[in-house]
C-alpha cells in the first residue's frame, strides 16, 4: 500500500478484493491503456466537478498529479462494476439531478 493510502493493486475505485476480475487497460485489444486511463480519469473529474460521484474517490481527488498521469504511473485497474458506476449514461442521470435540485 502506498504511504498515501492508496493500494495500487486494488481496484482503484472501491479499494477492495472481490471475486470479480480486475480489468486491466494495458491488456485491452480495443483501446490504447493511455487513451483508456485518460478516459476514465475525465469520466470521474466530471463526477467530481457535479459534485455527485456516484461512490466516494476522495482518495484520488487528493493526489497531487492530474488523475490520467496518476492512473498511468501506476497503472490501475479497476472492477467492471465499479467503471460502470462514471459512464456517460450515469453521468447524464447526475446532471439531471443536479439541474433539477438546482431548479428548486
Amino acid at each position: 500500500m502506498a504511504s498515501d493510502g492508496v493500494d495500487w493493486d486494488k481496484c482503484i475505485i472501491c479499494q477492495t478484493v472481490t471475486n470479480e476480475k480486475l480489468q486491466d487497460p494495458k491488456y485491452s485489444k480495443h483501446i490504447a491503456s493511455d487513451i483508456a486511463y485518460k478516459n476514465f480519469a475525465e469520466n470521474i473529474i466530471k463526477f467530481v466537478d457535479l459534485d455527485d460521484p456516484p461512490v466516494s474517490v476522495e482518495h484520488l481527488v487528493n493526489e497531487s498529479d492530474p488523475l490520467d498521469i496518476l492512473f498511468i504511473k501506476h497503472s490501475v485497474k479497476w472492477h467492471k462494476a465499479c467503471k460502470l458506476k462514471f459512464n456517460a449514461k450515469e453521468y447524464g442521470r447526475a446532471s439531471k439531478r443536479k439541474a433539477k435540485l438546482d431548479n428548486d
